[in-house]
């Protein structure tokens, strides 16, 4: 995957710029963290992050997750690592939503960054693919 970024002519003769790797075996050669400090399942932005990681895994890309719960059946739950019991939820019982929220948000994109820098070393998302981070949080990675 030397050139991410290639040339496509259409029918028009006309050439575009494209973000989309070349083939579905480029993109099945990637892998996917995903975090959200919503949960994976249920409504809204729950609702989104479940109907993406569905389209992501039908696609065959390779995946794991981040998120405060899994509310899913039809997600393979390995690939979720819920952090429902983080320290971080005793909050929401002292400290304003507004707070508490900013609060998730910062946790959550700490134990991704841990993730993102033990990328290729033994344990959790270990590997030597091309890893693509998707973070919903205002203060993401």
């Amino acid at each position: 995957m030397d050139s991410e970024i290639s040339i496509h002519r259409s029918a028009r003769n006309c050439s575009r710029a494209s973000l989309v790797p070349d083939s579905a075996i480029e993109i099945q050669n990637l892998k996917l963290l995903y975090a959200t400090s919503a949960r994976i399942g249920g409504s809204g932005l729950d609702s989104v992050a479940h109907e993406t990681l569905k389209a992501t895994q039908a696609a065959g890309i390779d995946w794991q997750a981040l998120a405060f719960d899994n509310r899913t059946r039809d997600l393979e739950p390995e690939r979720i690592r819920a952090l429902k019991h983080h320290p971080v939820r005793m909050l929401s019982w002292f400290v304003r939503s507004e707070y508490y929220y900013g609060a998730k948000k910062h946790a959550l994109d700490k134990v991704a960054a841990r993730i993102l820098q033990r990328r290729g070393r033994p344990g959790y998302l270990a590997t030597p693919k091309p890893m693509i981070f998707h973070g919903w949080s205002g203060e993401c990675v």
